[in-house]
């Protein structure tokens, strides 16, 4: 009866990841179409904002913005993939724990993305000898350091699944 249940939450899950993937896509092409800024009308708007630096290449953050996206995208469909194993009866396997790995790797990844590439591709304008390019800032807020967080947390749970699993291995084996 229990694991009902779960399989249940995770095939409802596994629907939501499936609509928070086509809304990242929707965003992205929103932003790309439309650059900087803030733009809707009534309950649906998309709000971007790039850094004083970028105001004159707003590319830039567009591009780290979908790069950052993409990993996002790839960790959710890894998450997707991580509840269709959950709807399948698997909750400790080694599959499992890939997708789970491959989820918190997305989270870090898409932080250190978002954070690095804008002051690197600013750098190598620079570098090129663009003028007009005055400043170089590496920004991070609370949410970049919560997804941080949050990624690491599963990265030990994913660790700790994988000891867990020996563990019981070598217990079989004994018994």
């Amino acid at each position: 009866m229990e694991s009902d249940i779960v399989v249940r939450r995770a095939r409802v899950l596994r629907y939501v990841l499936v609509l928070a993937m086509l809304a990242v896509v929707v965003a992205n092409a929103w932003l790309w179409w439309r650059g900087a800024g803030s733009y809707g009308t009534g309950w649906v708007s998309i709000y971007s904002e790039w850094p004083t630096d970028l105001h004159g290449h707003a590319w830039v953050q567009l591009l780290a913005a979908s790069l950052a996206s993409a990993l996002l995208l790839g960790g959710l469909y890894r998450l997707c993939r991580l509840m269709r194993l959950f709807e399948a009866g698997e909750f400790f396997s080694m599959a499992s724990t890939r997708h789970l790995r491959g989820f918190a790797l997305s989270l870090i990844g898409a932080v250190t993305v978002n954070t690095l590439v804008p002051p690197l591709l600013m750098l190598g304008l620079r570098l090129a000898g663009k003028t007009d390019v005055q400043a170089i800032s590496l920004q991070m807020d609370s949410s970049d350091l919560w997804t941080l967080l949050v990624g690491a947390l599963f990265f030990l749970i994913t660790s700790l699944m994988v000891e867990a699993r020996r563990l019981a291995d070598d217990s079989a084996q004994i018994i």
